[in-house]
């Protein structure tokens, strides 16, 4: 699962980059002509506003006169700026006659010196740059007439002449020839100018698609993440449930195995243990809440640790154990297997010593208590506890496979008493040199 995440994740970010460097409009793309069309009055100007590709030649015409009036003066500039703004507004709102004439002042401007260029992004990148500048090696070099100083005549309208071969190398600079291939109407001048706007609108559908694939890719990786960090807090735990599953579940007088209260148990580690444990992971209510949503499952999680920790201690097993005595004697070849030397005392006189321990100058009482079903009480904790005065031992425990009532616990922690599962029988040393200062005490 981890791997597959991961391999998601790249891919988002390969697709996001995509988005950013393929599909999102430049700002030289999405902006208006060179004037404000706030202001546009007459039919050129709103026809050019509301078009993007004839937008982008207004502004690279815009350039170019900027550029012929710093090379060659304003005169010559103002010249042919008045020309063309006359042939402009001659073709109102007609948009292929508009794509003509700044062609042709575009390619005007760039025959006087200007480096400005045509831009064939503004159609779509399908039409070539009819503008281009392509002599022949024996064509002489285009050249502006010097400037005339004749008032220009703007009331009479002023019509194209047409192309043909053999007058393009005489015509004005100001008339462009017909790029191959042309738009034949206005309608196909208006779908390739569209087509930069239509990369912002499939921009603008992207975004929130691919805005909602980044958020489900994140949910899933919490969740993988949420349920990884599950995994590792029981198999962390699996020692403590073994110890519990060993205390809950047992075998009634009909051979009968009750689980009545393990079950109860686990339902609790899930829905408070491992909830809380998750929390301080830092994982939200509602990703631990997907996460253990199936109790079952978790519940079998938690089974199969405490079956798999019980494997690995032999002390955990008291399949054979069905008495009293039998638990005794269990209690006692733990302790001998740890190194402790043992004596079992039977019947009465014994003042609640089921077991006398002795290693390395410690001597402990023990009295073992095999339940069924229900917890151990005050009672065996007060035995216990008058047996270390009568045996003068340094120490006392009670030893159960059940757990311990509230009371016996205050009651213990009071009397210096260990309160001990038969598993932790194999470290009692260890318990006991952790508490030395306690026991001491009351010894």
């Amino acid at each position: 699962m981890e791997t597959s995440v991961n391999e998601i994740w790249t891919a988002f970010y390969a697709i996001t980059i995509w988005m950013i460097i393929g599909v999102v409009p430049t700002d030289a793309q999405t902006r208006g002509p060179s004037f404000d069309c706030s202001t546009a009055l007459r039919a050129d100007e709103m026809t050019i506003c509301g078009d993007v590709g004839l937008s982008a030649l207004d502004r690279t015409a815009n350039a170019g006169y900027v550029e012929i009036k710093r090379q060659s003066g304003p005169q010559v500039a103002n010249q042919m700026g008045r020309k063309f703004l006359t042939l402009r507004s001659a073709c109102q709102s007609d948009k292929l006659c508009l794509f003509r004439q700044y062609a042709a002042i575009i390619r005007a401007y760039r025959e006087a010196g200007s480096t400005i260029e045509f831009p064939t992004w503004a159609f779509g990148g399908h039409l070539p740059d009819p503008t281009a500048v392509q002599p022949k090696p024996d064509q002489p070099k285009v050249e502006l007439s010097p400037p005339s100083t004749a008032p220009i005549n703007t009331t009479q309208p002023i019509v194209l002449p047409p192309i043909t071969p053999s007058s393009t190398a005489n015509q004005s600079p100001l008339i462009a020839p017909r790029p191959e291939p042309i738009p034949t109407n206005n309608s196909n001048i208006t779908s390739t100018a569209n087509q930069s706007g239509g990369s912002g609108a499939l921009w603008l559908l992207l975004l929130p698609a691919g805005a909602l694939f980044a958020y489900r890719l994140y949910i899933l990786h919490r969740k993988s993440e949420c349920r990884r960090a599950l995994n590792l807090i029981i198999a962390s735990q699996a020692t403590i449930y073994a110890k519990n599953r060993s205390q809950k579940v047992y075998k009634d007088d009909y051979g009968i195995l009750v689980t009545k209260e393990w079950d109860k148990h686990k339902k609790y580690i899930v829905e408070t243990v491992l909830v809380k444990n998750l929390l301080q992971e830092g994982f939200s209510t509602s990703e631990i809440s997907a996460t253990v949503n199936d109790q079952a499952r978790v519940q079998n999680l938690i089974e199969l640790a405490a079956l798999g920790a019980s494997a690995c201690s032999e002390n955990l097993d008291i399949s054979n154990v069905g008495t009293g005595v039998d638990y005794e004697r269990h209690c006692a070849a733990i302790l001998n297997a740890a190194g402790w030397t043992t004596k079992l005392t039977r019947g009465s006189g014994d003042q609640g010593v089921d077991i006398l321990a002795n290693r390395n100058g410690w001597r402990v009482v023990l009295q073992c208590k095999f339940y069924h079903g229900q917890p151990v009480g005050n009672k065996a904790v007060q035995e216990v506890i008058s047996a270390r005065l009568y045996e003068r031992a340094k120490a006392a425990a009670v030893v159960s496979n059940a757990s311990f009532t509230r009371s016996a616990r205050q009651l213990a922690n009071s009397g210096k008493v260990l309160l001990l599962h038969h598993d932790e029988l194999s470290s009692l040393e260890q318990r006991l040199g952790a508490s030395q200062g306690e026991i001491n005490a009351v010894s």
